[in-house]
């Protein structure tokens, strides 16, 4: 009798496969990591519509592509084609479960953020940039996201 281990990357892909798990589509815009899955609250099909105020859960489960200390959130917000800054969280501080920074080739890791949406935004349509940058200037994960804020 043979026993079969699944990583937890593959076990993610078969729950979300079987439709357990809900993934927001999101266009990838230069990750380095060999897998990503992208979850924002109440989101499954962009453009994803947040009322202000709010914070949306993001949650982002990646394997590292290659080893580094640490790594910055940076998140930005372009409306009509200009670029804005968006207020991120922290990298390795928001990092969940067992695996912790640094990080290391071929592990999997969960990220759990909150995107805050304050009063003070307009009601606009922008497209949110997310970036997981290592130490090394690699994007671990970078995705654009559609979103109107109303």
């Amino acid at each position: 009798m043979r026993i079969y281990y699944l990583s937890l990357s593959h076990l993610l892909l078969l729950l979300f496969v079987g439709g357990c798990v809900k993934a927001t589509h999101v266009l990838d815009c230069g990750s380095v990591s060999p897998s990503t899955v992208v979850m924002i609250e109440d989101c499954d099909e962009p453009p994803c519509i947040i009322s202000r105020p709010d914070n949306k859960d993001v949650n982002i489960t990646f394997v590292a592509a290659n080893d580094a200390t640490d790594f910055e959130t940076n998140i930005k917000a372009t409306i009509g084609g200009v670029e804005f800054p968006w207020p991120g969280p922290g990298g390795c501080t928001l990092l969940v479960g067992d695996t912790i920074c640094p990080l290391v080739s071929g592990v999997s890791y969960e990220y759990r953020a909150a995107m805050p949406v304050l009063s003070e935004y307009p009601t606009v349509e922008a497209v949110v940039r997310w970036e997981l940058m290592d130490n090394l200037g690699n994007l671990q994960v970078c995705f654009l996201l559609p979103v109107i804020i109303t």
